[in-house]
This record gives C-alpha cells, sequence and structure tokens, in this order.
C-alpha cells in the first residue's frame, strides 16, 4: 500500500508505481483531489488506474463530475468496511 501526503504527491506515485486501484479523497492539501482525478484520466498510462472517490462534502450538484471522470466508485464518509470492499472488489473486477 502507499500513501501520498498531496495530490501532486499522488499523481507521482500512480506514474512511478502503477498501483492497481487509488482511493481519493476530493480533499487534499495542494491539488485538488477533482484536479488529480482528472490529470489521471488524461494520462494514457494513468487513465486505466481505477479510482474510487471518498469524500464527506460532495454537493449534489457536483456527483456527476464523478461519473463524468470515469471514477470506478464513490464512497460518502462516514462509511462502512464492508462497503468500501465492496467497491474495491467491485473496481478491481472482482
Amino acid at each position: 500500500m502507499l500513501v501520498a501526503g498531496s495530490g501532486e504527491e499522488g499523481l507521482e506515485l500512480a506514474g512511478l508505481e502503477r498501483p492497481n486501484l487509488i482511493l481519493l479523497d476530493l480533499r487534499l492539501p495542494g491539488m485538488s483531489g477533482w484536479d488529480v482525478l482528472m490529470a489521471l484520466k488524461a494520462d494514457q498510462r494513468r487513465q486505466r488506474i481505477p479510482v474510487i472517490i471518498m469524500t464527506a462534502t460532495v454537493p449534489e450538484s457536483e456527483e456527476y463530475k464523478i461519473w463524468g471522470v470515469r471514477a470506478a466508485g464513490y464512497l460518502a464518509k462516514p462509511f462502512s468496511a464492508d462497503e468500501l470492499m465492496r467497491q474495491v472488489k467491485q473496481a478491481l473486477g472482482g
């Protein structure tokens, strides 16, 4: 498991390590989670990495962005471990 302290660091790690899945909070220091997600999906090397969004503060009017950029899932905080595992399995094709 890899952990990034900022959006910029997460993008760098995603390029270097090619993770099987990214859990992405929308509120990050520096670059926002939205910007990270857009950058991941715009880069051919990283666009196929499944991304599950985790956040406590997505207004309903913004939820369309999650699906518009092909996020693999969405978890509203607080969420259960069972829901996290269900979405991880689904994102990984299991």
